[in-house]
């Protein structure tokens, strides 16, 4: 175990922190494709059909390969804050909030003045490489999500207590990778790609449509139409959609694809900005156990062809267990478990625990390592137990290599880019590539209007609301006489009801402009 802990140390010659290094090859190029004359014909036949030549695909190289080290990681609970609940949350100030509590609830105000001190994750050390896919497992509230979120560079204001996550190239053929050009830390977020637990899609369009949609707003605007049709056609295949291709989402009263290939499809709209890390937040939620298996074996096919994958799970299957290179195991924020997925289960057989006969491993791992809370014995037992896993991996850990980034702060391990050294391979692959405001508008107000046309009984509900109300008021306030009292009437009617209309329709038109449109 102490050989697999050792690995969890980059290269030397790496900074901790969100950090890269970077080859002599240039990773922008799978952007940089222009539209030649063999591609060119390629990418007209892939609007009309749904496979495209294999050979086709070739034309564009991979992303860049990264391997992800998670060092000594500690993230503190955010604050105490208090807010008023109203539909956008107020943040009350700390010292109205310190006053009120003095008098009110001096509980709380020691939860105040310790706010930030309880840590949620302690001391995660963990790695995974190019080519490879890492779940991480545990009971609710072990602190899955959190783990994710810092790996995406996700946190908001949690603040890192200590260590950091490192991006590292992971060498090629030619090679070890340069270790003398770190990346910035907005340079390594626009390689990362991260899936949300539900999927936020447009349910008029085709799958090919939604796609399209998302690679015009997410790659650089120097991308030709012929390479991005490409990009696409290329992730409809990778995915397995090419079947349902030309096939609507769907979504309440309108049949389209199927659970599995909406989640599919969520991924497919991260995919098409060529992320190198994918990172996943619980994607089998709210999916049959079959349907479930197909998309983890999905992103496997995914991680052997080079990218990273990292995700976590809630209820995993029992035979997907083999699909995972690597697996973390959480336990109430502590680390009961970072490794091979082939050696978890003797780590677990070392300290006498053994799963019985057809039991899910992974049911049996995240069973052992939960706290039980339905009576004091129970609980009394099973945090001896968690306490005892956790202590000895933290030994064998001890026998590893120790951590570069150990008591380093997250503002403190993020090396800045050398001045007029090279460009990082993020920044090549992303620079300046982001549509302005105007290209967003030209994109997103057609997207908008073609879903809205297609969604005709909710069109033909807003024509006939507009035919009852313009009917109802008109006969209520027909001939009205010139008193004070009947000004007095149309004048409210026209501050209360034409604008009260025209809200709702904003608001629905507002959602479905902007669903999909804020970077995932």
């Amino acid at each position: 175990m102490s050989a697999e802990n050792a690995n969890c140390a980059p290269p030397s010659g790496t900074e901790g922190g969100h950090s890269a290094t970077t080859t002599g090859a240039d990773a922008g190029q799978a952007l940089a494709i222009h539209a030649k004359s063999d591609v060119a014909r390629v990418a007209t036949n892939v609007s009309t059909t749904s496979t495209a030549e294999p050979e086709a695909l070739l034309a564009l190289p991979p992303p860049p390969s990264y391997d992800v080290f998670v060092q000594d990681l500690s993230i503190a609970a955010p604050p105490y804050a208090a807010y008023i609940p109203t539909p956008i949350p107020i943040k009350i100030p700390q010292p109205i909030t310190r006053f009120v509590l003095n008098h009110l609830r001096p509980q709380r105000l020691k939860d105040l003045e310790k706010g930030g001190d309880e840590l949620i994750v302690r001391n995660v050390s963990a790695n995974v490489r190019a080519g490879e896919m890492m779940a991480i497992i545990g009971g609710s509230g072990s602190g899955k999500t959190t783990l994710l979120h810092a790996i995406a560079n996700r946190l908001g204001n949690l603040p890192i207590a200590s260590g950091g996550v490192v991006f590292t190239h992971s060498a090629d053929a030619a090679g070890p990778a340069s270790s003398s050009s770190p990346a910035k830390l907005k340079g390594m977020s626009k390689v990362i790609g991260f899936v949300r637990q539900f999927d936020y899609l447009l349910p008029h369009l085709t799958v090919r449509e939604t796609l399209n949609c998302a690679a015009q707003l997410r790659l650089p605007a120097s991308v030709d139409h012929a390479t991005r049709a490409l990009i696409v056609e290329q992730t409809i295949i990778e995915l397995g959609l090419s079947d349902a291709a030309n096939t609507i989402v769907g979504g309440a009263g309108r049949k389209g694809i199927s659970g599995g290939e909406k989640r599919r499809l969520s991924i497919g709209c991260v995919l098409v900005s060529f992320p190198s890390v994918l990172v996943l937040d619980e994607p089998t939620t709210g999916l049959d156990s079959f349907t479930a298996f197909q998309l983890l074996a999905t992103l496997s096919r995914l991680a052997k062809r080079g990218r990273t994958i990292i995700l976590s799970l809630h209820q995993p299957r029992s035979d997907a267990f083999p699909l995972f290179d690597r697996l973390v195991l959480l336990s109430r924020g502590n680390l009961v478990y970072a490794g091979q997925t082939k050696l978890a289960l003797p780590h677990f057989a070392s300290l006498g625990y053994r799963p019985e006969v057809d039991v899910n491993p992974l049911d049996f791992m995240i069973d052992v390592s939960s706290v039980d809370v339905r009576d004091e014995d129970a609980e009394r037992e099973s945090r001896v137990r968690v306490d005892r896993l956790v202590a000895a991996w933290k030994l064998q850990a001890e026998d590893g290599v120790a951590s570069p980034t150990k008591g380093r702060s997250r503002s403190a391990s993020v090396a800045p880019a050398a001045e007029g050294g090279a460009q990082s391979a993020p920044e090549k692959t992303m620079s300046g590539a982001r549509p302005n405001v105007f290209t967003q508008f030209s994109i997103l107000f057609p997207r908008s209007v073609k879903n809205a046309i297609r969604a005709y009984p909710e069109l033909v509900g807003h024509l006939l609301t507009a035919i009852i109300i313009g009917l109802l008021i008109g006969i209520t306030f027909y001939r009205l006489e010139e008193q004070p009292n009947d000004i007095q009437s149309l004048k409210t009617l026209t501050f209360q009801v034409v604008p009260v209309y025209g809200y709702m329709t904003q608001v629905s038109q507002s959602f479905g402009f902007t669903s999909g449109a804020r970077r995932s």
